[in-house]
């Protein structure tokens, strides 16, 4: 079984990310971005907040909040709705199926326009879509600035802010109106603190989460997030260096006595340690 397709729970943070079969890109032009935008707009705002998104080629991360069981009977309370419909949100783990099958409709629909315009069969995405628990505030932080500053962590763009397919500009315009602008800005205290936070690096918290979040150091490998351990002085500029296997990451965490680490994916299946112990803290 895959890790990280735990069932959505009403009420809940997550980290939303999905790529396509084999690493293929899953959007070939500028259209195709605007395209999924549009479809997850019809199939999942309903149904979700958004607070950040990022769509690169071949990849996508989506911080969300999966609205509670009575915010989505509203949204789809019509007159004459039959008993049948209505058992679909009958609990908590029957409603995260709901929203669940939401997401597969808009991974679908997008696959069905892309398969249309570019003469292609078959699936485009990987199955199923892999989600993780947001559980704190640090980590509600810090990856509002790992999913906005991955394009250029991959290299496909000097500056993150020039990204035009990331919600990092679009929440300071306050549109498209299905991200929460507002309350992204207001939880960095306003446009200055949302600038300054991502121009810092994005990283200025104690903890972005816990290896309580994963199953297995394994599970961590697995993650193209941000993740991190307890203890040790706050995350800062230290030094980076690159792990190339399991066996390095556990014999970095376990025997070299790393107080606090954060693994990132840098697109070329590497992910890259860096030991913030003794560091100062921002």
């Amino acid at each position: 079984m895959k890790v990280n397709t735990s069932i959505l729970i009403p009420g809940s943070k997550y980290h939303v990310y999905n790529r396509g079969i084999n690493g293929t890109d899953i959007f070939k032009a500028p259209p195709n971005y605007e395209l999924f935008l549009k479809k997850y707009e019809e199939h999942v705002s309903p149904v979700v907040r958004t607070y950040a998104y990022c769509l690169l080629k071949n990849h996508f991360h989506i911080l969300l909040e999966v609205k509670t069981r009575d915010e989505i009977l509203k949204q789809y309370d019509i007159p004459g709705q039959n008993e049948a419909f209505l058992k679909k949100f009958s609990d908590d783990e029957s409603t995260g199926k709901f929203v669940s099958r939401q997401l597969g409709h808009l991974f679908n629909g997008y696959t069905q326009c892309i398969n249309k315009a570019y003469r292609r069969t078959g699936g485009l995405f990987e199955e199923p879509f892999r989600r993780i628990p947001v559980l704190t505030n640090s980590y509600v932080t810090n990856l509002i600035g790992y999913i906005h500053q991955n394009p250029q962590n991959h290299g496909l763009v000097p500056d993150f802010a020039a990204y035009p397919y990331s919600s990092y500009q679009r929440i300071l315009d306050g549109e498209p109106a299905f991200i929460e602008s507002a309350w992204v800005l207001d939880w960095f205290g306003g446009r200055d603190g949302y600038i300054k936070f991502h121009r810092n690096g994005g990283i200025s918290i104690d903890a972005v989460t816990t290896i309580d979040a994963v199953t297995t150091i394994d599970d961590v490998v697995d993650t193209p997030t941000l993740l991190g351990m307890r203890g040790g002085s706050s995350v800062g500029d230290g030094p980076t260096s690159p792990i190339g296997s399991v066996g390095r990451v556990r014999r970095s965490v376990a025997e070299e006595g790393l107080n606090r680490f954060y693994l990132r994916d840098n697109g070329k299946d590497e992910l890259f340690l860096r030991d913030t112990s003794g560091t100062k803290s921002q």
